[in-house]
């Protein structure tokens, strides 16, 4: 029994471009109770020392620059080799950020249970975080940027530091461009090792969205809407005839007879909105939806965002992939908060299939 070999702990090194969502990423794994270790710590201690908390990108680059020519393209992995191997005695660790393909390489064949995960979001949205950052914190590592600032600095980490590598041939890639719960979801998918697990309130909630999107009768789209207040649903809605009418698919679609292309004169439609229909069904039968959360499977019309917001609606969560911004700035100047989320896992696998 003496002869057996000791379980080697895991480090795992999260990756990605400024604004992605790493330090989120690593906190999960720090939260789960791997130690923590960011690479570019030895850098920014030294900016530090020389600026205070004053942000500077030029300073920190010819720092990285000093290092690399004494120790190679690979310094901050060698320079951390001891503090690495000292976390992995007492447990799994989690590196924040690799900054160059050589460190990724020295890792790599230095570290068996050694694993890349990599954190992906657009540049705009990576852009409009950083310049949303409102102060530094003693660790630098939550700096405000400008998006000149970013720009120059993702062209330099790609050019000149071979950053690119690490995030293109990472074991597992995850994108972060909704909201901060949703990719929190991910990362807790990905690190449980249960096949089944317990959903999160929105995906619960949509998914209860998509099933009365089954009650439908419209012929060219399936919705469903759910309004939830205090975690509780008060109201469903799908887009239907209205009540006592024959519906689209006893008598046809009454836009396709006159031949309306998609989009356009969404006036003329035999349908109520599944938005609608949910917020009447709650005002017929007495239910106060001031404050309430609306789920919908769809982005909803300029007719419907004005009803959610004279509803007292405060939230609208929908999981469409489409880009109208028609009702967005209603919302915005109203105070209502929108979220877009990802469709929930599991969906067509109860006969969702076709909706868009």
């Amino acid at each position: 029994m003496g002869n057996l070999m000791k379980k080697e702990n895991k480090l795992v090194a999260i990756v990605g471009l400024t604004g992605s969502g790493k330090t989120i990423a690593a906190n999960f794994f720090v939260e789960k109770g791997y130690r923590y270790l960011r690479f570019g710590q030895t850098v920014l201690d030294e900016v530090k020392k020389k600026t205070g908390l004053v942000s500077n990108p030029q300073l920190e680059q010819e720092i990285r620059e000093q290092l690399r020519e004494k120790h190679g393209m690979d310094a901050l992995a060698k320079l951390n080799k001891k503090k690495i191997d000292k976390l992995l005695r007492k447990g799994n660790v989690v590196i924040d950020n690799l900054t160059s393909w050589s460190e990724y390489k020295f890792l790599r064949k230095t570290y068996n249970n050694f694993k890349v995960i990599s954190i992906q979001a657009s540049p705009e949205i990576r852009y409009k975080r950083l310049e949303e950052r409102k102060e530094i914190d003693q660790k630098m590592i939550n700096r405000p940027f400008s998006k000149q600032e970013t720009k120059q600095r993702d062209y330099s980490e790609i050019e000149n530091t071979e950053k690119a590598g690490p995030i293109a041939i990472a074991d597992t890639t995850l994108t972060n461009e909704t909201t901060k719960q949703d990719f929190l979801n991910k990362l807790e998918d990905l690190f449980s090792k249960k096949k089944k697990q317990r959903i999160g309130w929105d995906d619960y909630f949509m998914k209860m969205a998509f099933l009365a999107a089954e009650r439908s009768t419209c012929l060219r789209r399936h919705v469903g809407a759910v309004i939830v207040k205090n975690k509780r649903v008060v109201a469903t809605g799908y887009n239907s005839a209205v009540k006592g009418a024959k519906h689209c698919m006893e008598i046809g679609c009454l836009r396709d007879k006159l031949k309306i292309p998609s989009g356009t004169d969404k006036h003329i439609c035999r349908a109520i909105h599944a938005e609608q229909n949910a917020i009447i069904q709650a005002a017929l039968h007495g239910t106060n939806i001031e404050g309430s959360t609306i789920y919908m499977t769809h982005d909803t019309c300029p007719v419907c965002a004005k009803m959610i917001i004279n509803s007292g609606i405060k939230e609208v969560i929908s999981c469409s992939q489409r880009k109208e911004s028609e009702f967005k700035q209603l919302f915005k100047e109203t105070g209502v908060k929108f979220i877009k989320i990802e469709k929930p896992k599991g969906i067509e696998d109860f006969g969702y299939k076709g909706l868009r």
